[in-house]
């Protein structure tokens, strides 16, 4: 009988060996594959974020007068990449918008005081010099500036506005190669959680990154200004006064937002802010920059809209006396104003005027017409697009005679482009 035990006790002892030979295969491979995956065609292990070992400290009696020693940094993580790619990306196309109020505005006089209501961010939105901002932003100024990433500071001509969505449009005179344009992406397929980020110029500070969270969709606000904004992106991005008009962007580096306010109870904490989604942004633009006004940079000057040219027109006939004869000898029945005329340009050195602009007392902007176009070479003048279509495209020398009515009745001015 005892033989007969012997034989399972055998086999129990070669099985408990196999196994820990086993173990101990398996156990080698796993470092191996973790200390030296090429070894098996595998990609080289995530780097370890322990701390690295300190420097060693400086020997002698006068060591603690010299700088402290530097340890190596650890490398950088995805997320640390993915921040600093979206910035240095996204940064050149983000600028600040300075709100002022200059006087006087007539430029009669050779010097003026002016001084900053306060500040915003804006985002370069094409090649042309549109920049898009909260209107906000802009509100009750007389003049505006906006500074891009490499410094330069541009006069800034206010385009239009759409209060009912807090946007303006603005343009500066500089060349493509002093835009730098985002890439724009969508909103409508947003999802809470996403990362996004951040950059403008809070409270007038350079370019200034935050990132977050998409913490909601679908909300809606009412701003200071008592305008109830709809369908707005919540996120948790720290937002500040003067981030607003700045991008809101994906992990993709695109912009997918606006930013547009910080809740009430959140100002001086952050955490809860809002974006005017870009789908929105990308249907409001357009229209305003069709209904705004229009620059001609090569003659100098801003035409007003059809819809503001007929608006203001109405308003001096129904005025009439010596309020409107004070500026227009005679109101034209038809016509286009002229909304700025440029320091040094071929506009102003023509004699024309654009309005005066100022701020009521209630806060609001009002506009005092002087100049406006009645004729161009001899053809009735209607509409901005018949000016646009003969003006637009001119070459530096080209000539155009136009008819304009103003405080001296009508009058041809020559203009020469420049």
């Amino acid at each position: 009988m005892p033989p007969l035990r012997s034989t399972p006790l055998r086999r129990g002892h070669a099985l408990v060996t196999f196994l820990v030979t086993a173990l101990v295969l398996v156990t080698a491979l796993a470092v191996l594959l973790r200390h030296r995956p090429e070894l098996f065609g595998a990609a080289p292990a995530a780097p370890s974020f322990a701390l690295p070992t300190p420097a060693p400290e400086p020997a002698g009696p006068l060591a603690r007068y010299l700088p402290r020693p530097v340890t190596d940094a650890l490398p950088l993580r995805t997320e640390e990449e993915v921040a600093i790619t979206i910035f240095r990306a996204a940064a050149p196309s983000v600028c600040l918008v300075s709100n002022l109020l200059r006087s006087p505005r007539d430029g009669e006089t050779p010097t003026a005081t002016e001084h900053t209501q306060g500040t915003g961010s804006g985002i370069v939105w094409d090649s042309h010099g549109h920049i898009v901002t909260n209107y906000h932003v802009v509100e009750g100024a007389n003049a505006a500036t906006v500074t891009l990433a490499d410094g330069t500071v541009s006069e800034a001509w206010l385009v239009g506005y759409d209060e009912r969505y807090d946007l303006a449009v603005m343009r500066i005179d500089r060349p493509p190669s002093d835009l730098t344009v985002p890439r724009f992406g969508r909103s409508g397929d947003l999802l809470v959680g996403q990362r996004v980020f951040s950059i403008g110029f809070p409270y007038a500070l350079g370019h200034t990154l935050a990132s977050g969270l998409v913490s909601g969709l679908e909300r809606t606000i009412r701003t200071p200004k008592r305008v109830v904004l709809e369908g707005v992106v919540q996120t948790d991005a720290d937002l500040h006064p003067g981030s607003s008009g700045g991008p809101l962007l994906d992990a993709s580096g695109r912009v997918i937002g606006v930013a547009v306010a910080v809740h009430g109870e959140a100002r001086h904490g952050g955490g809860l802010a809002f974006a005017l989604p870009i789908d929105r942004v990308q249907a409001v633009v357009p229209e305003i920059m069709r209904n705004g006004f229009e620059w001609f940079p090569r003659l100098g000057f801003v035409l007003a809209s059809d819809s503001q040219s007929s608006e203001l027109l109405r308003a001096l006939r129904a005025v009439g006396g010596a309020s409107a004869a004070e500026w227009l000898r005679a109101i034209p029945e038809h016509g286009v104003l002229l909304a700025i005329v440029q320091a040094n340009s071929p506009a102003e050195r023509a004699g024309l005027r654009g309005m005066l602009q100022g701020v009521r007392a209630d806060g609001q902007q009002e506009y005092t017409v002087r100049d406006i176009v009645v004729a161009l070479d001899g053809s009735p003048v209607t509409t901005r697009d018949q000016l646009d279509e003969a003006l637009h495209g001119a070459v530096p020398g080209q000539s155009f005679t136009l008819r304009v009515a103003g405080a001296s009745g009508e009058r041809a001015v020559t203009l020469v482009a420049e």
